[in-house]
């Protein structure tokens, strides 16, 4: 018995259609033969399955991607009752939802503070941080950025996603230095940040599927940012600093 289940289909590079007993179910972008005939869409969903009266359930996904250096299903897609696979979905968007209030609201509490002393930059860097955490959970995980604005441009969002990755690090090394000052070493701060900054407009004036070639760059970057901030910490705990622990 096929009939009271759902799929639970993440985003999949860059459009498709879904088909379920040779019969159209769902359409996301526009599946072409080329970038000019096709048109991406970033979007997860809930997909009711409608009842079926075979004793077989074919489930085939047509899938086309001339935007982003990794094209298809990149995610796990989940087949269960309506009810499960509804309240899984609607965790999903309650975790995120949360997390993105909390972060909104501390980012936007510490760029208050930073606008009542404007010498405290660690403020500055840290609600920034926070700002820049509530726009990527939005634009990963479930997509809700693109539930509540539907028809935003594709490139646009990816690229939002990307730069959020990429600005993330030189603004949390910023951070760290000013809390930390005595333990900053600045050559590699410096490289860090140098670095992050040339992909970062990459990103901006490269189309998706030029700078999504770049995403393992970033995370190299990221990994020595990792050990730097590590140094910094540790330096900071080992001498007692305030906050450092």
């Amino acid at each position: 018995n096929y009939n009271g289940l759902s799929l639970k289909i993440p985003y999949i590079n860059t459009a498709y259609k879904l088909y379920i007993n040779e019969k159209l179910i769902k359409e996301v972008g526009i599946i072409g033969d080329s970038k000019e005939t096709s048109q991406p869409c970033l979007k997860s969903q809930v997909v009711i399955i409608p009842e079926q009266t075979s004793s077989t359930l074919e489930i085939i996904f047509q899938i086309s991607n001339f935007h982003h250096n990794k094209g298809g299903i990149r995610n796990s897609i989940w087949i269960g009752k309506n009810k499960d696979i509804q309240e899984l979905r609607e965790k999903n968007l309650f975790f995120d939802s949360f997390l993105c209030g909390s972060l909104l609201i501390i980012g936007f509490y510490h760029l208050g503070l930073f606008s009542l002393r404007r010498k405290e930059t660690s403020t500055l860097w840290f609600g920034i941080i926070c700002l820049l955490g509530t726009l990527r959970v939005m634009l990963t995980s479930e997509n809700y950025f693109y539930n509540l604005f539907s028809n935003f441009p594709y490139e646009l969002g990816i690229k939002l996603e990307y730069l959020t990755f990429c600005m993330g690090t030189p603004v949390l090394i910023l951070y760290i230095n000013k809390v930390f000052p005595d333990k900053s070493l600045k050559l590699p701060a410096r490289l860090i940040k140098g670095f992050s900054y040339i992909l970062s407009f990459c990103v901006i004036i490269f189309p998706t599927i030029v700078f999504s070639k770049i995403l393992f760059l970033m995370e190299t970057i990221l990994l020595f940012a990792m050990f730097y901030l590590f140094y910094v910490l540790i330096q900071s705990i080992y001498n007692k600093r305030e906050g450092a622990k």
